[in-house]
């Protein structure tokens, strides 16, 4: 119940139900009022209270509480478009070496290639033949590969993890 997670939210937080009132700029028997079950804030104060204590309006306001240890929390603007961002890029870069990659295959149907390894005595046709003998092909193939790989393993890793990795650190003037 609402009035039962709000009590136990102030009460772990360290705070007074004049506290909260203050924080909320209302009165305390308003808060009183919610913690008893008399009566609910409006959605303005869900929203305050949700902010403050850094849980989902879901977790508030729903009526099932969790037996598990799993911390309800909320997701603050700037991490939300950075997880985006990460998400945008990994399927720009994905569909970037898939087309670079589909491109290598019909490169050699449209411009057949042999090439005979005078060694061994084998001749390669196609693919084959482009990637044996262009370095610059090779090359090409492999980066786009390995764009490939690190793309969908973007997408597999959490975004909070990526976040983390790549975060800029601050450095402080001394």
């Amino acid at each position: 119940m609402f009035y039962e997670k709000l009590r136990e939210l102030r009460k772990s937080n360290n705070m007074s139900q004049e506290d909260l009132a203050n924080k909320l700029d209302i009165s305390r028997q308003s808060v009183s009022k919610w913690e008893s079950g008399i009566s609910m804030p409006d959605l303005d104060n869900v929203i305050k209270l949700s902010e403050m204590f850094d849980v989902s309006l879901d977790y508030l306001l729903k009526d099932t509480k969790s037996n598990s240890d799993f911390k309800y929390y909320t997701v603050d603007t700037k991490e939300k478009e950075a997880m985006s961002r990460i998400n945008t890029y990994a399927m720009i870069f994905i569909t970037i070496s898939i087309a670079i990659l589909v491109t290598l295959f019909i490169i050699p149907i449209f411009l057949p290639h042999t090439y005979h390894n005078i060694i061994t005595g084998k001749s390669y046709k196609g693919f084959i033949a482009y990637f044996l003998v262009y370095l610059e092909y090779r090359i090409v193939f492999i980066s786009a590969i390995i764009l490939l790989l690190s793309s969908i393993s973007a997408l597999l890793i959490p975004d909070k993890t990526l976040i983390r990795i790549f975060k800029k650190k601050s450095v402080k003037n001394t």
